[in-house]
Order: C-alpha cells, then structure tokens, then sequence
C-alpha cells in the first residue's frame, strides 16, 4: 500500500522471482551465466560520473542481481530521476562470428579483423573494449532511470537502494509493468529477501510517488 508525507513516498512489496536475466541465473538467457548487470555497471558509472553525479560506493557490488519487488495493487511515477541514461547501445560480439565467443579483451585487441568490424559498423574500436561490455549481439538502444531509495527489511534493518528501471518503450519482453520494479541494494543477507519477503521501499516524494 502506497503512504505519502510530506517528503517520502512509502510502499510496502513483497519479493518475487525474477527471470534470472540480470543476474545471470537464468539457464536460458541470451546474455549468458555473467547476465546484464555485470557489463552494464561500468558504463552506468562512467557516464553518472560525467554527469557529476557518482554512483554510490557500494553500487559495483551488486552485480548478483536486482531485486523484484511486487507492491500489489499499487503503481508508481518516477517524477525526477537521480540518473537517467538515455540511448545506451550494447555492443556484444560472438553473433558477428562464433570464433568471438568467450574471447578475452586482450584477445579481441589482438584480432586483426576486430578494428575493420567496429570501423564497418561507425564504432571506435578502443571505446568499445575500453568498456568491456563484450559477449553476445545486442545492438539496440535502450534508456534507463535510477532513483535512490531505502529497502527496509520485515525484521526492521535499513538499507541503501536503488530504483532501477528500464525504458519499457526500449525494453520489450523483460519489462516487469506498472505493479513490479526492480531494486539494487547493498548487501543484504538473503533470508531476509528470500522470495515471498515483505519489505518497505523508501524514495523522496519528489522522485518517486506511489499510489494506490
């Protein structure tokens, strides 16, 4: 149930099973065993610190995986974002040809048909691996929204988080819809997010609203 004051919009949700594809636990995933967020993290860095905007400390630790919080009937509004990124293109690799497949960055440095592949698509080569966001073809832009919060556990701990959300327009089929989103979190011990978990999701009303 959404709950607003004067400056915290407040929802209670319950974790569910996610699909395993930011994670990485998902048998079937394009993105294979590593999953999304693993690559993803040091471009969000990147880019929130050109902004002046560092990620938190804790941030390149959650490359476990999100949270799914389902909040029931309840729906929220992201208002203002801590950080938006937009038209974000993922540049993986082993769909161009097989022999990429699980390649190191030196490996893909050394290839001398690495620089005439990323030339041919208007790529610079150095950014790209510089990046490290090599495993599978995605090209395909995507945005995002990240909002800082609090997750308070049922047993009362507090704990620093962020409202991650993808663009559904850019999305498509992993979008979870307007009564599920997904959190990063620091380090929580998992009897306390196990699947079926009620939690609190703290977010400043001028981010975030929830409503009934």
């Amino acid at each position: 149930m959404g709950n607003q004051n004067k400056e915290i919009s407040v929802v209670t949700g319950k974790i569910t099973k996610g699909a395993g594809v930011v994670s990485g636990r998902a048998n079937d995933s394009l993105y294979g065993a590593t999953g999304t967020i693993r690559r993803q993290i040091p471009i969000f860095m990147s880019m929130a610190r050109a902004m002046g905007n560092p990620m938190p400390s804790w941030f390149p630790n959650v490359y476990k995986g999100s949270l799914n919080v389902d909040i029931g009937n309840a729906t929220f509004d992201i208002l203002n974002p801590d950080w938006e990124f937009k038209n974000l293109t993922w540049m993986y690799m082993d769909k161009i040809h097989p022999k990429y497949k699980g390649k190191s960055m030196d490996e893909l440095r050394k290839d001398p048909d690495i620089n005439r592949i990323f030339t041919a698509l208007g790529l610079d080569v150095n950014t790209m691996l510089e990046e490290e966001i090599i495993t599978q073809l995605h090209l395909k832009s995507e945005n995002f929204k990240m909002v800082r919060g609090m997750i308070i556990t049922s047993n009362g701990n507090l704990y620093q988080c962020i409202l991650y959300r993808p663009d559904p327009a850019t999305k498509g089929s992993i979008f979870h819809g307007e009564h599920c989103f997904e959190v990063f979190a620091e380090e929580i011990p998992a009897e306390q997010v196990k699947e079926g978990a009620l939690v609190e999701i703290l977010m400043s009303k001028e981010n975030v609203v929830f409503s009934e």
